[in-house]
């Protein structure tokens, strides 16, 4: 058998570290709505980890889900408005998604997490039917919102487990219920 040359082990080396290059992953894209696309849901749909999209001033009436790695951004948190319709939680959260900048209202949950770890700040959460926020064994890391008027719980951690879940730096009032509701083991 013969032995390859150094020319022949450079090229293939050369070959190998340029293919690895081009088969990484996508840069990652600014979307916006509605620029892009008129619905947020639509965006969402179309975004892959990594992404960013923003969200111009409006009212978006839709129910969304957050995607794991992707920022959603909107313009204003007083004029960039989800309304959920009374539909099922207005915001679905997913682990490793972020969402701010918004009024998120009129769902029955503001926004639900259900064994997820989604980033929610700088947001109003407002006149909910249930709760501003759910977490049922989530881990979800809640800083610098306003969460008002919402029927029962502004937020309701039920089995947050976790040292790296927090809710801090929140405004919470004139909720039905409670305030802030930590049910079952709990470590926030």
């Amino acid at each position: 058998m013969e032995k390859p040359s150094n020319m022949t082990l450079k090229k293939l080396v050369f070959i190998l570290a340029g293919a690895m290059l081009l088969s990484g992953t996508a840069a990652a894209k600014v979307i916006n709505v509605p620029g892009d696309y008129p619905k947020i849901a639509d965006a969402l749909g179309n975004a892959d980890a990594g992404d960013t999209i923003l969200v111009r001033r409006g009212v978006y009436n839709e129910n969304i889900t957050l995607i794991m790695g992707v920022v959603l951004k909107g313009e204003d948190p007083v004029t960039t408005i989800i309304d959920g319709g009374r539909r099922g939680p207005t915001v679905m959260g997913t682990s490793g998604a972020e969402i701010s900048h918004f009024t998120i209202r009129n769902g029955i949950e503001g926004v639900l997490c259900e064994n997820a770890a989604p980033y929610i700040h700088h947001c109003y959460i407002i006149d909910n039917k249930a709760t501003g926020i759910g977490a049922f064994i989530s881990l979800p890391h809640v800083r610098n919102n306003v969460v008002y008027g919402n029927r029962w719980s502004g937020i309701l951690a039920w089995g947050a487990k976790s040292l790296d879940a927090y809710i801090e730096q929140n405004v919470v009032l004139r909720n039905g219920y409670s305030g802030l509701a930590l049910k079952g083991p709990s470590n926030i």
